[in-house]
This record gives structure tokens, C-alpha cells and sequence, in this order.
């Protein structure tokens, strides 16, 4: 598994909670040719970058976003999938190339604890 060193440091993204998810993705701060999420519904608050999946959110970065996810951003080449349990089992969302948006809470946001590329 392969995360950058911002992925293991809690860090605060830009001010967006006026603009719609969909406003300005770029704005959105993410490793070049990667799949992030992030605490905040904007793209905004604590995140983790990904170039590899990752087969259990609780067992990085202090498991803060583990079933804690309210925006992705995917700029990957590839479809990210996001699951509900550990080591990639129970696809709850794909997430497309070049997506960049609020995720549902109760559906996929409150559940999410893998994911990797599909």
C-alpha cells in the first residue's frame, strides 16, 4: 500500500463550505493521479490520498476516516470502488475518473472502511 505523507497527516483543506461539491474540483487538494476523501463534504478537512488502495481505513491515519467519508475526488485514470468492510468486500459506490463530489452519508459516507481501484 502505497499513501503519500499528507494521507498520514491530519490536514485542513481549503474553505469550501459555501460552494457546491461540484463548484471547483480542482480547488480540491489531492495527490497528481490519485483517489482522495475527505472528512468535509467539499473536499475540505482532514483527507487521505491513495495511490494504491486500502484494505482498512481504521488502520491508518488513526482510522479517522474510517466509516467518516463526505467527498471524493478521483483524478486516478481509473474507477475507484468504496467498501463497507475491511479487505475490499461489500462494493457500496464506484467513483468514476475525474469525480469530484459530496457523497451520500447514511449510504456511503458513514460505511466506507476499504478501497482501491476497479
Amino acid at each position: 500500500m502505497k499513501i503519500t505523507a499528507a494521507a498520514l497527516t491530519a490536514v485542513a483543506g481549503a474553505a469550501l463550505a459555501t460552494a457546491p461539491a461540484q463548484a471547483d474540483p480542482a480547488a480540491w487538494p489531492c495527490v497528481e493521479f490519485g483517489f482522495c476523501m475527505y472528512a468535509g463534504a467539499a473536499g475540505e478537512g482532514r483527507r487521505i490520498e491513495m495511490l494504491e488502495g486500502v484494505s482498512d481505513l481504521g488502520a491508518i491515519n488513526g482510522g479517522l476516516l474510517n466509516d467518516n467519508v463526505r467527498s471524493v475526488k478521483n483524478i486516478s485514470g481509473d474507477s475507484w470502488c468504496l467498501y463497507d468492510s475491511p479487505d475490499y468486500e461489500n462494493e457500496i459506490a464506484v467513483i468514476l475518473d475525474g469525480m469530484a463530489e459530496a457523497v451520500d452519508w447514511e449510504k456511503i459516507g458513514s460505511k466506507v472502511t476499504s478501497a482501491e481501484a476497479c
